[in-house]
């Protein structure tokens, strides 16, 4: 073996840290083997192996002390006296020094997790061998931040999740060893993990508490990628903890979010960065209309003034920011006093987003739509070449569409005027089409056939739906929703369905207290009344 060879070898098991003497005569014989240099039966004859690679657990790059180090101590196999553990315990005084690695906006992305929001690419930071990463009783912080990112990659049992998670609350390095990178990826990896199982809230949100006040305390030298991994983060755990924050998850969330309303975090910002950052201010209804909008002017002025800035943007990059922004204006209804430069910012983004219709996933297709609908854009040239360019796109790959992409989008392009009638018509009939052959939700239903309502008289298609729709409504599924049995009601009476498919409809919606329908469902209940000239059985 060359001494390149060597060095390698002892850098890969000098990571691993197998502990010889708790190993089974298996996995003995798997590190003499490698040490001897027998490569090839080694993959033939372990499967640890195996998986350990086809997870890029052995892509890791080591930074140069450890490389050294690995080669110094390469003719001892057992790995554990050469890796760096950190001692547990509480040192909150450190937290204020300046001890922790200096980092710039590129090298910390090395930090960056699997599938967070800082890097798509993977860490490697540790493998996704569960029996391994369990019979570890210390790691370092870099190690144990790869950890909990690795959880959230794997598909586990809620119980084996909770389990996991646990042995590795037991074994928490102080966080002032963590990076302020680390941080946020820990804080990525907490609140993905609180979301993804919700029997590892509670042990997750123990775990991410002490980890919030140990980033706060850094707050001013975090750069403009860790604010944005953890105001998402926020976003993902309040999520999580349905609405329900915490002083110190709200506290640093409301931080993070002044900081990024700066121009100079701003420009910083890559494209994820950036629509994250509006994504989680839509998502966190608490920080309030000013802080959401002068997050908003923040990004708008950071990407319109660098030409061609908007081209940078991932198809989904642009379907969340539009989302956000539609989203954060519509929840404080005012969509009418939008500023001037997040307007301007809109229609630049619709307008890419017109280029790239066709590389849209169908969600991100709809989610622009209802944007360009909910901004008012339908009524500008932008927007109603983004809607026939979605529906032209999605006429193509119709099958692939879920329930709701297809609702959304049907009352989105219904939003579009007479010049576009034909185009508009041939869409919904094909939308029909789709809904009529699939098992869509009744929710679904009932906004296709309101996106309809204006066109259904004149199409076969559309009117054999709509009555087919109101009729198995007033059989269906006894759960459904009030406002759903108001809109197929509604619906039909504009479309014109026969009134004896709606007598059924009326008869559930009386079943409901009239003091419990809003006052535009009582005027859709009346209409929907004298429509059938029948007087429903009304509960008082």
């Amino acid at each position: 073996m060359s001494w390149l060879d060597q060095v390698e070898v002892s850098i890969r098991f000098t990571f691993l840290d197998f502990r010889l003497k708790n190993a089974s005569g298996a996995t003995e014989k798997l590190l003499r083997s490698q040490s001897e240099g027998s490569f090839g039966s080694l993959r033939s004859d372990s499967s640890d192996y195996d998986d350990a690679e086809k997870s890029g657990y052995f892509s890791h790059k080591l930074d140069a002390e450890r490389s050294c180090q690995a080669v110094s101590n390469r003719p001892k196999i057992a790995g554990a006296s050469t890796m760096h553990i950190q001692p547990k315990g509480s040192c909150e005084t450190k937290l204020t020094q300046t001890s922790q690695k200096k980092e710039s906006p590129t090298n910390s992305k090395k930090h960056a997790c699997k599938g967070s929001p800082e890097s798509h690419k993977p860490s490697g930071g540790y493998p996704r061998q569960q029996k391994q990463i369990m019979n570890q009783d210390s790691l370092s912080a870099s190690n144990f931040t790869g950890a909990i990112c690795q959880l959230v990659q794997m598909n586990l049992s809620m119980s084996d999740a909770a389990r996991k998670l646990s042995h590795f609350a037991g074994c928490v390095p102080p966080f002032c060893d963590f990076t302020n990178s680390e941080l946020a990826s820990m804080m990525w990896g907490l609140s993905k993990l609180a979301d993804k199982y919700h029997s590892c809230f509670a042990v997750a949100e123990q775990m991410l508490i002490p980890c919030l006040k140990a980033a706060q305390l850094r707050l001013d030298d975090f750069w403009a990628q860790h604010l944005a991994t953890g105001f998402y983060s926020m976003a993902i755990y309040r999520q999580a903890a349905r609405a329900r924050g915490t002083p110190a998850a709200d506290s640093f969330a409301v931080a993070c979010a002044v900081q990024l309303s700066s121009a100079q975090c701003q420009q910083q910002l890559q494209p994820q960065g950036v629509a994250n950052a509006l994504w989680a201010a839509a998502r966190m209804t608490f920080l309030g209309p000013q802080c959401a909008a002068n997050l908003c002017i923040a990004a708008a002025e950071a990407v319109l003034e660098v030409p061609g800035k908007l081209t940078e943007f991932q198809p989904m990059e642009l379907s969340m920011m539009l989302w956000a922004i539609a989203k954060i204006f519509r929840y404080y209804q005012q969509p009418a006093n939008v500023d001037s430069r997040i307007m301007d910012f809109a229609i630049a983004a619709v307008e890419q987003a017109t280029e790239t219709a066709h590389d849209q996933a169908p969600q991100g297709l709809s989610n622009v739509a209802w944007a360009v609908v909910n901004l008012k854009l339908h009524k500008r040239l932008e927007g109603q070449q983004f809607l026939l360019a979605a529906a032209f796109s999605a006429t193509q790959r119709m099958p692939s569409f879920s329930a709701q992409a297809v609702s959304n989008l049907c009352s989105a392009v219904s939003n579009l005027g007479e010049d576009h009638k034909f185009k508009v018509r041939s869409f919904l009939e094909m939308a029909v089409r789709h809904a009529s052959s699939q098992q869509f939700q009744w929710h679904d239903l009932a906004e296709i056939i309101t996106a309809i309502s204006k066109d259904a008289a004149e199409s076969p298609i559309m009117l054999a739906f709509a009555e087919n729709v109101c009729e198995q409504a007033g059989h269906g599924d006894a759960q459904m929703q009030r406002q759903t049995l108001v809109s197929i009601g509604y619906a039909g009476v504009k479309i014109g369905v026969h009134p004896k498919l709606l007598r059924n409809v009326g008869n559930r919606i009386a079943k409901y207290p009239l003091k419990n329908l809003t006052s535009t469902e009582r005027r859709q209940f009346h209409e929907l009344k004298a429509y059938c000239r029948s007087s429903f059985r009304e509960s008082q």
